[in-house]
């Protein structure tokens, strides 16, 4: 016998609300500044998530993020620092700096990088990690028309609280996956399709997602138990619309690039058996 379960606008709602509060968990602002001491000085700012598989954990964000969209550093944060010697790479409010000694592997082509922290700078840093067992090692790609989340820190949203303290928003969207096209990941954000969410307003379709870079988009589980969400992939670029009923697109690489110890397949065309 197959019961269905029906639900109403409060309790879809309510749902809504629980994944939203949920995806923020699994991701963390990354950033630096010219000046440490002085929040004003702030450059830019990005986002990046960890996992862990088996005993191995390592963060992940977009390479262009440290590198530059050319692959030598132009646009990223070390060509910041050499413009800005003082420059200091932060997670959350855990400096990093020492970024040759952090790095596993990152490329160009694919806009992946993955990093080390040490156990008590993951603690400081507070984010929640996708965890997957090695033999589970990539996760299976979403379906087209899954439903799909993104969490990312929008520099257009970074405030600054004065000299000391600088605020970043870590912002959902609730999303429905467009195309997968091998190891590529495709969200067309349609405004005709958004709803707000408890009195939140559908932001403007022409937002500046900047700072999205190196966010995970999290695909929603349907399993009755275990996680909420699994690892989709890594967001690395935006096609952002040109009027408010323009369609914004983003891209996200899937984690089939990345093997079980954090280095990288490079290779622009990946299967799912190659990643282990």
């Amino acid at each position: 016998m197959t019961t269905t379960l029906q639900l109403n606008n409060n309790e879809m709602e309510a749902i809504a609300q629980t994944l939203h509060v949920e995806a923020r968990q699994h991701v963390a602002p990354l950033w630096w500044a010219s000046d440490p001491k002085d929040a004003n000085t702030v450059l830019h700012n990005a986002s990046c998530f960890f996992v862990e598989i088996g005993d191995q954990r390592f963060g992940v964000t977009a390479d262009h993020v440290i590198y530059g969209n050319d692959g030598e550093g132009a646009g990223g944060y070390l060509s910041d620092r050499q413009r800005h010697s003082a420059s200091r790479l932060m997670i959350r409010n855990t400096d990093i700096s020492d970024w040759e000694m952090r790095v596993i592997d990152h490329d160009h082509g694919l806009d992946v990088t993955t990093f080390r922290v040490s156990e008590d700078e993951f603690k400081a840093i507070g984010c929640r990690p996708f965890r997957c067992a090695p033999e589970g090692w990539p996760p299976q790609p979403p379906d087209v028309g899954r439903g799909v989340f993104i969490a990312g820190c929008p520099g257009a949203e970074r405030r600054v609280l004065g000299q000391k303290g600088v605020e970043f928003l870590i912002e959902t969207n609730g999303l429905v996956l467009t195309n997968c096209d091998g190891d590529e990941l495709e969200v067309t954000i349609d405004r005709a399709h958004l709803r707000p969410i408890a009195g939140t307003p559908v932001p403007s379709m022409t937002k500046d997602l900047g700072g999205y870079s190196g966010a995970p988009l999290l695909v929603v589980s349907a399993a009755p138990l275990g996680p909420l969400f699994w690892l989709g992939g890594v967001v690395f670029r935006q096609f952002r619309a040109k009027d408010e009923q323009d369609t914004t697109t983003l891209w996200a690489r899937r984690p089939t690039c990345i093997r079980t110890n954090g280095q990288l397949i490079k290779s622009r065309y990946l299967i799912a058996g190659e990643a282990s």
